[in-house]
């Protein structure tokens, strides 16, 4: 009995073992399962949290992004209107109202002085860089706050920007041909060099003769046959302006009729203080060899019918000489002497139908001549100023005798007519410039640049400031 039991015992012994063995691992294998959930649920979490980080920090970054471009768009705009600035202020770097017209071209860039935060400094001369000081440039700088959209969770609401410019108001070019659709500039059987630019709005025509120039540009084409031209000229430029647009005519009091006009003197050795003065039955005022040596003390003098000079040695003081109607001519045979500096030639008149209708310039200057731009004044650098309604044609030829050639220092300004350029005048001037409708050439002429001795040591032409900085 006790053997049965004891036999039985041990075989229950095993199997109850199994049994327990079995519960065990189905239990640890329940706690893993339990605890793989927990890991995955604690996984999930850290993936979503990490997620949610990462977008945030996406968002802003795009964010940024959208901001840093919107500055640099702004920083784009300010510096286009502190250009435009610029170049409308050195344009008018001669005149008075330099600062009305760089801020006039910030406003009409977007862009007001005193508008929406907007601040527009302009300088004359500039105030830092490496044109400081010189009297020849100008300086814009053109500031304002601009809001920012992303950076202002950041405490950031705007960023101060500003813009720079610094332009010159002196022109690189000295000749403007003004016709257009046509041919505005003719050479032939000459040899013309110029120290600064060319500009022509039509054609460049003609043959059998060398052109050089710093610099060269048609509106339209280059058609002067075996011509030698330095360098090859631009075409198809954009229409250039008229450089003196905005230069007023002189406004003296004119005569309303020749009745109002002083006899003009006719003895000998005459100094003629300024006024008005005419000639006999509508003649223009007229100098003869017989009168010897004439003086024009200086001022503003207005010729009724113009001048004629026939003989005689004649000086111009300082001053403005007026011919109203009639033009200022120079008989082909005049071997006498012509001097003056400081002098603005105007050819105006009354039109046509008018008593002192329009007459032309002709001009047969000889040796040892002169005539020299004023070198102070609006109308500094200029020597002869027609009137923009006469059309009539322009001729400065010489009667060429040994000696000293003779030489016109100053602007020709014939907006609109033609001018005959029969002998180079410009050789010995320290600088020439030449606005005509049309500009013919015959024999050689020399164009310097030479501008020391007027203000700021700048071209009189103002309406093209360029870029320096």
């Amino acid at each position: 009995m006790r053997e049965r039991f004891a036999h039985l015992l041990m075989t229950r012994i095993p199997s109850d073992f199994q049994e327990s063995k079995q519960s065990a691992h189905h239990q640890l294998w329940g706690w893993e399962k339990a605890l793989r959930i927990r890991r995955r649920k604690s996984e999930a979490g850290y993936v979503m949290v990490t997620a949610a980080l990462s977008l945030f920090a996406l968002l802003g970054l795009v964010g940024l992004a959208i901001d840093v471009g919107q500055l640099r768009l702004a920083k784009q705009k300010l510096q286009n209107a502190a250009d435009a600035a610029a170049i409308a202020g050195g344009a008018e770097i001669l005149f008075p109202d330099l600062t009305t017209a760089a801020k006039a071209a910030s406003a009409a860039n977007g862009f007001t002085n005193g508008t929406n935060g907007v601040t527009v400094t302009v300088s004359h001369p500039p105030a830092d860089g490496p044109h400081s000081g010189n009297t020849n440039y100008v300086e814009v700088v053109v500031s304002q706050n601009q809001p920012t959209s992303f950076m202002g969770v950041m405490g950031v609401t705007s960023v101060p920007l500003s813009a720079r410019a610094v332009a010159s108001g002196t022109s690189p070019n000295c000749i403007y041909a003004l016709q257009q659709g046509t041919n505005s500039l003719q050479i032939g059987l000459s040899i013309v060099t110029s120290a600064c630019g060319i500009v022509g709005d039509g054609n460049l025509a003609g043959g059998l003769a060398i052109l050089s120039a710093s610099s060269i540009g048609l509106v339209g084409d280059n058609d002067c046959f075996l011509c030698l031209v330095t360098p090859n000229p631009s075409t198809h430029i954009p229409v250039a302006s008229d450089p003196f647009a905005s230069l007023p005519e002189p406004s003296p009091s004119f005569p309303s009729s020749a009745s109002n006009c002083n006899s003009f003197p006719t003895g000998a050795n005459p100094t003629i203080a300024q006024g008005t003065y005419g000639g006999a039955a509508g003649h223009p005022a007229t100098i003869t060899a017989a009168m010897g040596n004439v003086t024009f003390s200086g001022g503003t003098y207005i010729f009724c019918n113009g001048l004629s000079i026939q003989g005689g040695n004649v000086t111009f003081g300082a001053g403005t000489y007026v011919m109203y109607g009639g033009g200022f001519t120079m008989v082909g045979t005049y071997t006498g002497s012509l001097t003056g500096s400081g002098v603005l030639i105007y050819n105006t008149g009354t039109g046509t139908g008018g008593w002192a209708p329009y007459g032309a310039i002709q001009s047969y200057f000889t040796s040892g001549n002169s005539l020299i731009a004023p070198t102070s004044g609006p109308y500094a650098g200029i020597l002869f100023f027609q009137d923009r309604a006469n059309a009539q044609t322009a001729n400065f030829d010489a009667n060429f005798s040994v000696g000293t050639n003779p030489y016109l220092q100053g602007a020709y300004y014939f907006p609109d007519a033609q001018v005959n350029l029969d002998f180079d005048f410009g050789a010995s001037a320290a600088y020439t410039i030449l606005v005509a409708d049309q500009v013919q050439w015959l024999l050689n002429f020399t164009f310097n640049n030479n501008y020391s001795s007027l203000p700021g040591g700048s071209s009189p032409v103002k309406n093209t400031g360029s870029l320096a900085e």
